[in-house]
């Protein structure tokens, strides 16, 4: 009788949790109107995931607000409260929208080292260093290892060589100039404009 009595109340108050519960069900899609699988769906503790059809369902309480909550790593969590009534199904069938990750511009940029021993002029510095002939020669002349014959000339020579085995490159590019040194059509004359170069590497 003990028993008979107790599994009755026992029915009954399973009758009575079951009877305070819904369910809320559907699909989950996406924007293109394709189905998700692998979407959270919780409440609280409760919680289920949709299969590959993108169905999903879930038991909750009735009768009062809740928050269920679809979330999946590439989509925008999405909340949605609902109040369901008494022993009903709430049909829901919500779509997510794909996360967009924004990044700040990225600017890349060549960057090639310098040669060993390169040593750059500021073209700004060559305009201030007095002189006979206003150029790059002037600064070149203070440095060691470089000479001239005469004060007037733009001619220099580097470490004992010639004054017509001077590389120049501009942009890179090797430009040819021992018949001009030569002939002496460039005497007083500086190759180098300060005012239109941005930078002046220099490597003995």
């Amino acid at each position: 009788m003990i028993k008979q009595l107790f599994l009755f109340v026992f029915l009954l108050f399973a009758h009575f949790i079951h009877a305070q519960n819904g369910i809320i069900k559907g699909i989950i899609k996406n924007q293109d109107r394709e189905s998700i699988e692998g979407v959270a769906v919780s409440y609280l503790n409760n919680g289920t995931v949709s299969n590959k059809n993108g169905e999903y369902s879930l038991t909750v309480p009735t009768e009062i607000e809740i928050a269920v909550l679809f979330s999946h790593v590439s989509y925008k969590t999405l909340q949605k409260n609902i109040i369901i009534p008494k022993n009903k199904t709430y049909r829901y069938y919500p779509i997510l929208i794909a996360k967009v990750e924004e990044i700040d511009e990225v600017i890349v940029k060549d960057y090639k080292r310098d040669a060993q021993g390169t040593i750059k002029i500021n073209p700004a510095d060559v305009i201030k260093i007095p002189g006979a002939n206003q150029g790059i020669e002037n600064i070149l002349m203070t440095l060691p290892g470089i000479n001239n014959n005469n004060e007037l000339s733009t001619q220099y020579n580097v470490r004992g060589g010639n004054f017509d085995e001077n590389l120049v490159y501009v942009n890179g590019i090797e430009v040819y100039r021992p018949f001009l040194v030569r002939s002496g059509q460039q005497e007083g004359l500086s190759f180098v404009n300060p005012h239109l170069v941005q930078d002046i590497p220099y490597s003995a």
